[in-house]
């Protein structure tokens, strides 16, 4: 045991585990199936937790899921403020595409 983890510092794990923002910075995405969504593969400066408050978040690069075949759903608004007591006016369309 180290001096500082007597005192109660210790790293924040980061590589493999699920993203927090609570504790990591993500800095980086990279597009990865096979390492799964949302998933740390690369930490550039450790981070470090002191009792129970982060002392320094640790920088990462995260893993997401290529978007080949995800449905995205684009919003159109057209909304057009009116002064005094006269109501908002809001047109919302929507349209999915599949990218490929």
């Amino acid at each position: 045991m180290t001096e500082l983890e007597a005192m109660g510092v210790k790293p924040i794990e980061a590589v493999g585990q699920e993203f927090n923002p609570d504790l990591h910075n993500a800095v980086m995405h990279v597009e990865d199936e096979e390492v799964g969504e949302n998933i740390v593969v690369e930490e550039f400066q450790k981070g470090y937790m002191y009792r129970e408050s982060v002392v320094r978040y640790s920088m990462v690069k995260v893993a997401n899921e290529s978007m080949k075949d995800t449905d995205v759903i684009i919003f159109v608004v057209d909304a057009t403020q009116k002064i005094g007591n006269e109501a908002y006016y809001c047109d919302i369309i929507s349209e999915k595409l599949s990218l490929h």
